[in-house]
């Protein structure tokens, strides 16, 4: 039985044994990030385009979430901390939340406000800086908007919370190492599939058949095969909405299994 009252305490104890070691991570990633629109500023005459903010924005969010991610549950790779931990009062669903709140939605608005907090007023300085040139070329000079319909930003996310997922299942999983067993199991599985995909494209190709997508697209010379649209659909459908909470509850039923 989820208990809100329990989850705000679980919450609320997080914070209190973590905030210092949170607090200096926010104060190196916004420095870090103020340092770089510097040295853009400084090096692209004074342009700081939505692009560069799209690049940096998913660079940052991809390593840092998936680190952070790596260390949410690193009370488990300790003995006494984990006993500890297992022992408070709550449903294993409560204990996992208050962590998966923090690794997953937390993380996500603290580091949005801190990029913002950064990229308004340097962009609103670019803006002033080019102001001439934003007359005569319309340049796109402008504050990131994840929500632009043309360039459709927001599927960054997508990508973010499957690989942050895997991440925090490797933290249960793994109890030494997450981070780096996690990045090296992904690209193992990655390999897999790709030689998967390569001898498929051998048997229904040809052997020199090149692989573009594992189990969507195969290409040899002239020759192009696809899977139908409605397959593909019905992939990118389970991809977006489906694997990433499976993860999740993957994750959920390991703490529940520690905790028996």
């Amino acid at each position: 039985m989820l208990s809100f009252k329990r989850l705000g305490l679980l919450l609320r104890k997080h914070w209190i044994e973590n905030y210092r070691i949170y607090l200096m991570g926010m104060a190196i990633i916004a420095g870090f990030t103020i340092l770089i629109f510097l040295l853009v500023f400084y090096t692209e005459d004074g342009k700081i385009e939505d692009i560069f903010q799209m690049g940096y924005y998913s660079a940052g969010l991809f390593l840092c979430g998936t680190i952070f991610t790596s260390y949410i549950f690193n009370d488990f790779s300790q003995k006494p901390k984990g006993i500890l931990f297992l022992t408070l009062p709550g449903s294993s669903l409560e204990k996992f939340l208050s962590l998966w709140l923090y690794a997953t939605i937390g993380f996500v608005i603290v580091y949005s406000l801190i990029f913002y907090a950064i990229a308004i007023p340097f962009v609103k300085v670019s803006q002033s800086y080019n102001a001439d040139e934003l007359v005569r070329h319309d340049s796109r000079i402008q504050v990131l908007n994840f929500f632009q319909s043309e360039k459709e930003f927001y599927y960054l996310f997508f990508p973010y919370f499957f690989i942050q997922a895997a991440f925090l299942l490797g933290s249960v999983w793994f109890e030494r190492f997450s981070f780096i067993k996690t990045a090296i199991s992904g690209l193992l599985i990655v390999a897999l599939f790709t030689f998967v995909n390569y001898i498929i494209g051998r048997i229904l190709i040809g052997e020199e058949s090149i692989t573009a997508i594992p189990f969507h697209l195969l290409r040899h010379s002239y020759i192009t095969a696809r899977l139908p649209e409605s397959i593909m659909s019905v992939i990118e459908f389970i991809a977006k909405y489906c694997v990433t909470p499976f993860l999740w509850f993957i994750t959920y039923l390991k703490v529940a299994e520690k905790e028996l």
